[in-house]
């Protein structure tokens, strides 16, 4: 290292998520399925929720290939309070 330059730390050394479960809404396309990766990739099992489960199956069989972390896919409408609470309980018997 030279003197007088600080040595780049990379940002996912700072936001290891080891041990962790995350839940994404939203994370089978678009800015969620990038923070899916992102969980992923910090090293958190991830939870993918969309209304279309197969969409979320594709993303979360993508996400385990490139990563080797543990995603699973779920189907829920979080615009309804009711699917709210399911999708919670689905996600922690996980």
């Amino acid at each position: 290292m030279e003197i007088g330059k600080a040595e780049r730390t990379n940002v996912l050394d700072l936001f290891r998520l080891n041990g962790r479960r995350a839940l994404i809404t939203g994370g089978a396309r678009g800015l969620g399925r990038v923070i899916t990766l992102a969980f992923a990739e910090a090293g958190a099992d991830v939870a993918i929720a969309s209304r279309t489960l197969s969409e979320c199956q594709t993303a979360a069989n993508e996400i385990t290939a490139s990563t080797g972390r543990r995603a699973f896919a779920f189907a829920a409408d979080v615009s309804k309070s009711s699917e709210i609470q399911e999708l919670r309980d689905d996600v922690e018997s996980s």
